[in-house]
């Protein structure tokens, strides 16, 4: 549910209003009238698609009720996808993964579920703080082709630990993901992007507690300003990345976990927030977990695409 859409203009935010959680916890529908992706075979090549950053990637996938659906995913290694684990709950294992910059009749590659981090989302429990899942593609992505100086490709040694950031955080990182509700007219799933301003870093805010945010292991980012064009955390945004971007290197600090209200909105969509509630990934716990799946040594080769 991590995407900003321009379907409307956002009310001012209320003062002291406390925050309501909105947003299916299954991704976004599939567009209606769109063709369903099909699984295609071979190597894909890391130029061979026009995209801001093709490290986001789109996860397609069928619900329980064999709905159509969209999350989104982060390339943290050649072959391994980190995304939300409330996108792999469903009753099948395999999944469809492309990082084109457009989802339909996009290049898709097939991938199995490694790991969640808590199963906790999945049997209907408290897992806020926990929501990350590990997916392996059946063929890894081709990084940079023909360079010898990149075999192994990973993000996990660019992840900083929580405390890095406790001194000065950042006024605004960056967001992406297809999110996309097939409700909505114009909803194609196009990966898109944002510069969003720090809510509430490490939910120390009272307001944000009050709603469930995991203090330290969770955090909230949104645009607020109505004279400008408004961020929105929409269903298939999920499990899209918030990271900052410093030279050529992609610094990943949080994936997206849902949406948040705060405030008055003039839009209708179920699925959408005016902001977006992030697993924080700079913690000792998660970083030994991916540790446990993605082999140390590899590099992100300073590439952002």
């Amino acid at each position: 549910m991590q995407r900003f859409r321009l379907l409307c203009i956002l009310a001012a935010f209320l003062i002291g209003v406390t925050p309501a959680w909105a947003g299916p916890m299954d991704g976004g529908r599939w567009p209606d009238g769109s063709k369903l992706p099909e699984e295609s075979t071979g190597q894909e090549i890391w130029n061979g698609t026009p995209s801001s950053n093709q490290l986001i990637v789109g996860l397609y996938y069928k619900d329980r009720a064999g709905v159509p659906r969209i999350c989104s995913g982060l390339i943290v290694a050649g072959d391994f996808i980190l995304t939300a684990a409330h996108c792999t709950c469903q009753q099948e294992t395999r999944f469809l993964v492309t990082r084109s910059d457009h989802l339909d009749n996009a290049f898709w590659k097939s991938a199995n579920l490694v790991s969640r981090f808590s199963d906790n989302i999945c049997a209907g429990l408290s897992a806020s703080g926990d929501d990350l899942a590990l997916l392996r593609l059946t063929s890894p992505f081709v990084i940079e082709p023909g360079d010898p100086t990149c075999t192994t490709f990973d993000l996990i040694g660019n992840i900083r630990y929580a405390a890095a950031w406790y001194d000065s955080v950042p006024p605004s990182f960056r967001a992406g993901g297809f999110g996309l509700n097939g409700d909505f007219q114009n909803s194609q799933g196009v990966r898109r992007e944002a510069s969003i301003s720090t809510l509430s870093f490490y939910c120390a805010s009272k307001v944000f507690q009050s709603a469930g945010c995991r203090r330290f292991k969770e955090f909230v980012l949104g645009n607020t300003a109505t004279q400008t064009r408004p961020f929105l955390a929409c269903g298939g945004d999920s499990g899209g990345p918030v990271y900052r971007v410093e030279g050529s290197h992609f610094v990943p600090v949080g994936v997206v976990s849902r949406s948040v209200v705060v405030g008055s909105r003039v839009f209708t969509a179920a699925a959408c927030g005016t902001a977006g509630v992030f697993t924080h990934l700079g913690r000792t716990e998660v970083i030994d977990w991916l540790r446990q799946f993605i082999k140390a040594g590899g590099r992100d080769c300073g590439v952002v695409k």
